[in-house]
């Protein structure tokens, strides 16, 4: 087993980082201050919002200090822009999250800017991702947490080679009452397989 990789080291090559889909499909690359007002009115989107554990609007001092945060040298969070190939324009947002580089485990992130949902935009950049998180990052195992009424997200992972791992009970207040939410995990041996 390959020895622990530092937060500065994944920082420096998620920050030069650019990923290509074999298809041309999409493109991974770093989040910039001029991506902040698209991506804060993609995660104003009610529909968008709803389905993450933001509750409340975000202004662009929050997007300011969100950057600050994930450019930070020694960050846990891996966020990159997807891009569609074909006019370059920003379609979403991917990441690993909560990255422990002792356990090798971090936590996806995704959501699609409005109007670019199931065109395979976020499928193809999770794919690149998880690769590279197992690849370069050294992780072991990929998890989620779903709201368990986002069936759209349920069933993309679990196309992607997720697993249903476990349910938190009425583990969220949104829509005026509870919801559960799904845990899902992806082993590195499952993107293997899955990917075969």
């Amino acid at each position: 087993m390959r020895p622990p990789i530092r937060s500065t080291e994944c920082l420096k090559r998620s920050t030069e980082m650019k990923l290509f889909d074999n298809n041309d499909l999409v493109g991974l690359c770093p989040i910039e201050r001029e991506d902040l007002e698209l991506l804060a009115a993609a995660r104003n989107d009610p529909s968008v919002r709803l389905r993450t554990r933001e509750y409340r609007g975000l202004n662009m001092l929050d997007q300011d200090r969100w950057l600050e945060s994930v450019s930070h040298p020694h960050t846990t969070n891996f966020m990159f822009k997807v891009l569609e190939m074909g006019r370059g324009h920003t379609v979403g947002v991917v990441g690993l999250c909560h990255w422990n580089s002792i356990d090798r485990t971090a936590e996806t992130s995704l959501y699609a800017v409005p109007g670019n949902e199931r065109k395979g935009y976020i499928s193809s950049a999770l794919r690149l991702l998880h690769g590279w998180g197992f690849d370069e990052l050294g992780l072991e195992r990929i998890w989620a947490e779903v709201y368990a009424f986002n069936e759209p997200c349920l069933d993309l992972l679990t196309g992607l080679g997720f697993k249903r791992e476990g349910i938190l009970r009425s583990h969220v207040f949104t829509m005026g009452k509870r919801h559960d939410s799904v845990l899902m995990g992806l082993l590195k041996t499952d993107e293997l397989t899955h990917a075969s």
